[in-house]
């Protein structure tokens, strides 16, 4: 009993009617793992919650079983549900997240709406309007990487102060540490609204410094989780147990999938504290980890929080195992 549940219920009951005349019989069918009073007939397909059991009429490349209707979730089924987006790394941009995973969301039904700033990303967050709210992060402030960040303007050439002797060049100016305390204490503050009325957060990550935003939350909102580290990735998980070297584990929300790739370079949690780990990446460190409403973990009415250290399966090979 569960805040996506009960919404997911909520919004069978205004469907119904919909979904009669558009789905086939067999969406209807209780998925093994879901009994038929949860009412989500709508949302799941029958293969919700299966993995290697599934004997597909045919594989993709990656032993992955081929078709729609292997995924978790019907195709269309989602059209009440919206996603609130917010990308802070110039390579995740609105374009791209629409060519890949933001093209295979709308075939489920899913709203998608796309922000590349904290002002307007607060701003839509705070309307109650979204079901799930997915963050991408950026370079920290004091990286190499920091031109990567949305938004970023090169600084002026730096002054030369005229005077005896040498030519003393004054730096240029740059963002400081206030502005980046006020931003961050501004999405803090209204991503914690979010999740206590019930939104699920999606938060990704990657390789070190791209993990600001994700710090930031993961610090603040659960008892200071830090993400650190630059393993080399670019290995395919295999279904199997969640804290085995390689290996992902069965969840409902990795059905259909028996192959996921990890990322091309990523980081990880040093420590999991109310999390648990989803898939240990081929460096043997989680890589995946989520929280779920259960004593000692998430309140009844806060979201599910996932968390991915591997964002550049967002853009880079969309395509590969266990994305598209």
């Amino acid at each position: 009993d569960d805040p996506t549940k009960r919404r997911l219920v909520k919004r069978q009951s205004t469907t119904k009617a919909k979904s009669s005349s558009s789905s086939s019989s067999s969406s209807f069918a209780p998925p093994p793992s879901v009994s038929i009073s949860d009412g989500l007939e709508h949302f799941y397909t029958v293969h919700a919650g299966l993995h290697d059991e599934i004997s597909p009429t045919a594989r993709d490349k990656f032993s992955n079983p081929a078709g729609v209707e292997y995924d978790l979730g019907n195709e269309g089924a989602f059209s009440d549900f919206t996603i609130l987006v917010v990308s802070y790394v110039t390579v995740v941009n609105k374009s791209s997240f629409d060519a890949g995973p933001g093209k295979s969301l709308k075939a489920k039904g899913f709203n998608i709406i796309f922000c590349d700033n904290t002002e307007e990303f607060t701003s839509k967050l705070s309307t109650h309007a979204f079901d799930v709210a997915c963050i991408i992060p950026g370079p920290t402030q004091d990286s190499v990487y920091y031109n990567m960040r949305v938004g970023y303007t090169a600084p002026a050439p730096a002054a030369v102060k005229k005077g005896r002797g040498k030519k003393k060049a004054e730096p240029a100016t740059t963002t400081t540490n206030k502005d980046f305390d006020e931003e961050r204490t501004l999405l803090v503050d209204s991503v914690r609204a979010f999740h206590d009325a019930g939104g699920a957060l999606y938060i990704w990550a990657d390789n070190a410094p791209f993990f600001m935003e994700a710090n930031w939350l993961l610090e603040d909102l659960f008892g200071g989780i830090k993400l650190a580290g630059d393993d080399p990735g670019a290995t395919m998980l295999k279904v199997g147990h969640a804290d085995v070297k390689g290996e992902f584990g069965r969840h409902l929300i990795t059905s259909g999938i028996v192959s996921l790739c990890e990322g091309y370079t990523i980081c990880y949690p040093e420590t999991l504290g109310i999390f648990e780990t989803l898939g240990t990446s081929s460096s043997n460190r989680p890589c995946i980890i989520y929280a779920e409403q259960k004593p000692g973990c998430l309140k009844d009415n806060q979201g599910r929080v996932l968390v991915d250290t591997g964002f550049t399966k967002l853009y880079h090979n969309w395509d590969t195992a266990g994305t598209a």
